[in-house]
């Protein structure tokens, strides 16, 4: 997210306001491509910049309904993009792909980010955090499954179906000091796996979005929450915002709002989201939504074309 601030004068008194410029991943129930919003936010509406549509790479291998989960910045304003099976550098100006990373074992990815020069890929399907060194596509697998339980498990292939996963991890970050920090969706709680400590207690649904924003580390479930942690759980409701809950994935914090996404929730997925969340919730419409933190203001909205078959998965 990148912050532009302006100085307004009103009357006697300076007034600061700052425009948000910030990208959206998305895909869509009905086909395999990737879509890649664009949007800026002054404070009173959203407005879009540009939209632009990013078909797979490998259009052997293109899942429909998947589109573009991770994303991360990369050199030179590219940024850096996960299909469900690919990962591709992207000129954000043109929409052209650039540069494709692939891998036989890449399986149902979903977050990414670059750490150290190096991008780190959740790599959901095959249980493991593959770190990949961008100028030699060489990538380096830290295994969530173990020599034991891997030999139990069908080989993986980037189309072939791994489930029932064992943990489906689904976001990774990093501390202060460099720890390694992953949220378990199956499991419902949040490891440092570097110290062996469980952060917070089992959420009420699955988890997405790890972030640390002023060294306070924030996250989603997909029912509707945003919790933030520092020594103790704080927990930002948003059906307290009288906002309609869909499935939330995509966050982006700072000092004074959040902005977060929400996928559709339609005939093929109410059933899961229903039972992850104990609600009765149908035909929720995409969109995202900026909250502020100070309760004096209402919600603001903007709802994606082709809302209803819409899926939101990061924002930068």
């Amino acid at each position: 997210m990148r912050k532009f601030y302006v100085k307004k004068h009103m009357g006697n008194i300076m007034m600061e306001s700052y425009t948000k410029k910030l990208i959206v991943s998305c895909g869509d129930f009905l086909t395999t491509s990737g879509i890649i919003t664009c949007l800026e936010f002054d404070g009173n509406s959203f407005h879009l910049i540009k939209e632009i549509e990013i078909n797979h790479p490998i259009p052997e291998i293109a899942v429909k309904g998947k589109g573009i989960t991770g994303m991360c910045r990369g050199k030179n304003g590219n940024i850096w993009m996960a299909f469900s099976n690919v990962i591709v550098s992207v000129e954000l100006d043109s929409g052209e792909i650039v540069e494709i990373i692939t891998d036989d074992r890449f399986n149902d990815l979903h977050d990414l980010k670059m750490v150290h020069g190096k991008l780190v890929a959740v790599n959901s399907g095959n249980e493991s955090i593959d770190t990949i060194d961008v100028l030699d596509k060489s990538i380096k697998r830290f295994d969530l499954l173990g020599s034991d339980m891997r030999r139990k498990t069908p080989e993986v292939s980037n189309n072939s179906n791994t489930k029932p996963h064992l943990h489906h991890v689904s976001t990774i970050t990093y501390n202060h000091k460099n720890e390694m920090i992953l949220g378990f969706f199956k499991q419902q709680r949040i490891i440092n796996v570097d110290n062996w400590e469980q952060i917070s207690t089992m959420m009420p649904s699955p988890i997405h979005d790890l972030q640390f924003h002023n060294e306070v580390l924030h996250w989603t479930t997909i029912c509707g929450k945003i919790f933030s942690f520092s020594g103790q759980t704080s927990i930002f409701d948003l059906s307290k915002c009288s906002v309609e809950i869909g499935w939330t994935r995509g966050l982006l914090v700072s000092d004074d709002s959040f902005i977060i996404g929400t996928t559709a929730i339609r005939d093929s997925n109410s059933n899961f989201f229903n039972v992850l969340t104990n609600t009765n919730v149908k035909d929720v419409g995409a969109k995202v939504t900026w909250i502020p933190k100070e309760s004096n203001r209402d919600p603001i909205h903007y709802i994606f074309n082709n809302s209803q078959t819409r899926k939101v998965y990061c924002i930068i």
